[in-house]
């Protein structure tokens, strides 16, 4: 262990995390470029600040074009307030974001140390495990609720650990309401749980009136219009639901989601079964008083047979299990030192391998990813002047975002849309149309790199964005298709 005395000083985490905070900040609007899930939840507040209206036209959900409840608000509050501070920079969007999942990892450790009171090599060994996890890595640069939650959680779980006021707690778990349908079986579980186990009956009252006024503020914005929101709501939620009989569910959740997107880091089933079993065990042994046991298998169990088994979904629930794994592992005195052989450098290395690859790529290919740049060039391409829609790339929407007269479809997937609405109307795609009116093609000078160091860090650039102008309605619907049929 002497060599390995340096993991168990209180310090090392918090030097780790900056490290991985600094780099984030440096390459903040490289990895990714912008793209469809960031760009889909800034529109509606892009349009909120440009018209006043809480609408998406980008949206092909019907309805959303007049009022957006297509997704819970919470994403697009934080847009919304974040638009009201930061220019419409990708930059400046994604800043929040990766400080609030910084500050979740942060949160978590700290509580682990000070309130678990597990070792500082436990705590170092479960976050780090956890913040270079490949879709936690993804999330902390994708503009995603999960980073929000994430967030949002840690806050409870601080709060909890401190036996905070209720009040406190119930409002934080009001915002978790209107952030994710998925997040429901959680508050739910965990909700009953804190007011059974931990709550005196003259606070419920006051729990349950702070938990409501961010669904109430909602529903009086949107003027409490009920069989709108269950419309959109359903639409949208019934696209990302589970399907397949129950076998094919059980085998989704614990696998098939995890795959290919896990295979530098094949471990993720593995873990999840694992986190399941101690789950089950506390359970037990605790006789079905476990906080964070019994709302880690409830909720499970919801999601096996209504949520889409999507990786990114896993994040939140991951995050949420690990005070019940630290504290498991504390109480079964699992020593970590043991692990700190030569034998544990390949899961190291596999486990940085993601952070490390996609930041080198972000360096190398700086000039082919620099949004600034891209948007120069379309600026200089597409005209400022009428009516004009831009779709195709994401990254139309930063390009359009401060300009009154400029629309932006964000998929090539416009319902809103109207051909006949517009003086001018472009496509931004790195697909061939030999049937449109060519107007340039984005080549920026960038640094050859091999084939095979692509395949290390993958991901998108701007280079070879070509733009394209639309002329005719037959040419519009030529390239475009209704989402909703």
């Amino acid at each position: 262990m002497q060599g390995f005395a340096w993991l168990n000083h209180t310090r090392t985490f918090p030097i780790i995390l900056l490290i991985y905070l600094l780099f984030g900040l440096v390459n903040l609007q490289y990895i990714p470029i912008a793209w469809l899930d960031e760009v889909a939840l800034l529109d509606p507040a892009i349009q909120f600040h440009k018209t006043g209206a809480y609408a998406s036209t980008a949206w092909g959900t019907p309805g959303a074009e007049n009022i957006f409840l297509s997704y819970p608000p919470l994403i697009v509050w934080v847009h919304i307030l974040n638009l009201s501070i930061y220019p419409a920079t990708i930059f400046w969007v994604r800043l929040p974001f990766l400080i609030m999942h910084a500050s979740a990892i942060f949160l978590l450790y700290k509580l682990l140390i000070k309130y678990i009171n597990v070792a500082p090599i436990m705590a170092l060994s479960i976050c780090s495990f956890f913040l270079f996890d490949k879709a936690v890595f993804e999330i902390s640069r994708a503009i995603r609720v999960e980073t929000i939650e994430m967030f949002l959680w840690s806050l409870i779980f601080t709060l909890f650990y401190k036996k905070s006021p209720a009040g406190i707690i119930g409002l934080i778990m009001g915002l978790l309401f209107v952030s994710h349908l998925k997040e429901w079986p959680i508050l739910g579980i965990f909700g009953l749980y804190y007011l059974w186990q931990y709550t005196p009956k003259k606070q419920w009252i006051l729990f349950l009136v702070s938990a409501a006024i961010p669904v109430t503020i909602f529903l009086f914005a949107i003027h409490f219009n009920f069989q709108e929101l269950y419309h959109q709501l359903y639409l949208n939620s019934k696209e990302h639901s589970a399907s397949g009989n129950f076998l094919n569910k059980i085998y989704d959740f614990y696998f098939s989601r995890f795959f290919p997107v896990y295979k530098e880091q094949p471990w993720m089933p593995l873990v999840h079964i694992i986190i399941t079993f101690i789950a089950i065990k506390e359970l037990i042994s605790s006789k079905g008083k476990n906080l964070f046991a019994a709302t880690f298998l409830g909720a499970s169990l919801v999601w096996i047979f209504i949520l889409s088994p999507n990786y990114r979904y896993w994040v939140p629930l991951y995050f949420f299990s690990l005070p019940m794994l630290a504290e498991y592992l504390k109480k079964i005195q699992f020593n970590f030192t043991k692990y700190l052989k030569w034998y544990s450098i390949p899961v190291v290395l596999m486990l940085i391998f993601p952070f490390v690859s996609r930041h080198l790529l972000a360096f190398a290919q700086r000039t082919v990813r620099n949004p600034t740049k891209a948007i120069e060039f379309l600026n200089k391409n597409i005209s400022n002047k009428n009516k004009t829609l831009v779709f195709g790339d994401e990254i139309g929407l930063y390009m359009t975002a401060n300009k009154p007269n400029m629309d932006c479809g964000h998929t090539l997937e416009p319902d809103h849309f109207k051909f006949n609405n517009y003086k001018n109307v472009y496509l931004l795609t790195h697909q061939i149309y030999p049937q449109l009116k060519w107007i340039n093609t984005y080549h920026p000078n960038a640094l050859y790199l091999p084939k095979w160091l692509y395949s290390l860090g993958k991901g998108g650039t701007y280079n070879g964005l070509i733009i394209y102008k639309i002329q005719s309605e037959k040419e519009w619907k030529s390239v475009t298709t209704n989402y909703y049929k």
